[in-house]
Parts: structure tokens; C-alpha cells; sequence
């Protein structure tokens, strides 16, 4: 693979979910239900990967050429546990590919607006954006959660950062308990426009590769965490 091709493979992480995609046997169901609704999807789910018991698929938007994509997978971790890793928005970039900045500019409530640099491999651009990420409560009661974001557009969230700036990026995080609290079922939904001048099928081949890895970061993130937990005397 030339530096170019695993540049763009590389492109699309978000810096950076459904109910039952997987089936019994652990395999991905052909179309997920999901409460991802988009007044500007065309058409249906379409299951594209489903390596490692991570089922993603994409569907085509109006908004660009990017595709929306969603990405399921079952964590051996509590609700609570994977809501404070994905919550844990300045740590960003110690386990998050790419994220090279990560800081929160200001909260109110269960609202967070943070700013967000990304770096990527010749000849791909940086990008940045500041986004206003939404916490609904639920873990500590045990019926789940959500975090969902979109782009920040007001002025005291314009902080500039290296590259180009993104132009789309909205999308949630869902947390669904399974086996008494012991395991969760996690949902990850996105849609960006990156701008400049990557063109979508670019963005599109890079995304189904690169929102996997973000899946699997997680993971590897949360069962460290839980690891280290219980090796504390």
C-alpha cells in the first residue's frame, strides 16, 4: 500500500450506535434498527464490514457525496464504564487515532463544547472543528446512555485550529446494557463533511476502515481501565 492509499484509508476518524445488529451466532444482521434517523439519508442500511463482531454499515445522504455510516459491537464492560471513557473528552488523544487535541472550551450542564484537532499523514490535510456534545443521563440507573454531537457554529466556539476546517460532523454514541449490566451493546453513528478537496469515494472507502478502529479503541481503552482497577490491592 503506497503512503497515499493508507493516507486516505486512514482519513475519516472522527474523532470520535441500534439494537440488536448482532445475531445470536455473532454475526451481523443484514439491516441494523437503529434510532439513527436522518431527515437526509437516501435509502437503506447496508452492511459493508463485520470483522472482529464489529457490524458497520453505511447509507447514502443527501447532505454530500459521504455516506452516513454505523458501527455496532458488544463491549464486555458496563454502561457506566464506556460513558466515562467516550466522556473523557480531553484524553482524546491518548487512545483516539488521530486526535492530536482535544479540550473542552466550556460546559453547561449536560452539554460540552469541545475543540477538537486532527492529524494526518502526507498528503492528507489536518482538520479541526469544535463541537457541542449533548449527555443524556441513564448509566447510573442502568438504562443506558447517549451522547450525541454536532458541529458548533457560534462565535465563541469558532477556535481556530491547523489545517482545514470541517464542515459536517454530527453524530451519537448509544449504550445499551446486556447480560445484567456485565456487557454493553455499543451503537456509534456518524456523518462528516470533511471539506477540502478529498474527494467522497475517498471518504466513503476510508470510513468503512477507519470507524472499526475507533470501535476497537474504545475497547482497548475501557478494558485497561478495567484491568487496572483490578489489580489495585
Amino acid at each position: 500500500m503506497t503512503q497515499t492509499s493508507a493516507a486516505l484509508l486512514a482519513y475519516a476518524i472522527v474523532c470520535c450506535q441500534a439494537s440488536a445488529a448482532l445475531a445470536q451466532d455473532g454475526t451481523c444482521a443484514l439491516r441494523p434498527q437503529t434510532r439513527a434517523v436522518s431527515s437526509g439519508a437516501i435509502g437503506e442500511w447496508r452492511l459493508v464490514s463485520e470483522a472482529d463482531l464489529i457490524c458497520v454499515y453505511t447509507r447514502k445522504s443527501r447532505a454530500s457525496g459521504v455516506h452516513e455510516i454505523l458501527a455496532v459491537a458488544t463491549i464486555v464492560a458496563s454502561t457506566a464504564a464506556l460513558r466515562e471513557v467516550i466522556s473523557d473528552y480531553a484524553r482524546y488523544p491518548e487512545f483516539m487515532p488521530y486526535v492530536q487535541a482535544s479540550k473542552v472550551l466550556k460546559r453547561e450542564g449536560n452539554t460540552a463544547w469541545v475543540f477538537q484537532q486532527l492529524s494526518f499523514p502526507f498528503p492528507i490535510s489536518d482538520r479541526y472543528y469544535t463541537i457541542r456534545v449533548f449527555s443524556e443521563p441513564g448509566a447510573a440507573s442502568g438504562n443506558g446512555a447517549r451522547i450525541s454531537w454536532s458541529l458548533s457554529r457560534d462565535a465563541e466556539s469558532s477556535n481556530r485550529g491547523a489545517g482545514v476546517p470541517m464542515l459536517v460532523n454530527e453524530g451519537f454514541w448509544d449504550l445499551h446494557p446486556l447480560e445484567g449490566g456485565a456487557s454493553t451493546r455499543v451503537t456509534y453513528f456518524i456523518h462528516t463533511n470533511p471539506g477540502g478537496s478529498l474527494p467522497s469515494f475517498a471518504v466513503n472507502m476510508a470510513n468503512t476502515v477507519a470507524v472499526p478502529r475507533v470501535m476497537e479503541s474504545l475497547r482497548a481503552r475501557v478494558l485497561a481501565g478495567s484491568i487496572a482497577s483490578d489489580s489495585v490491592p
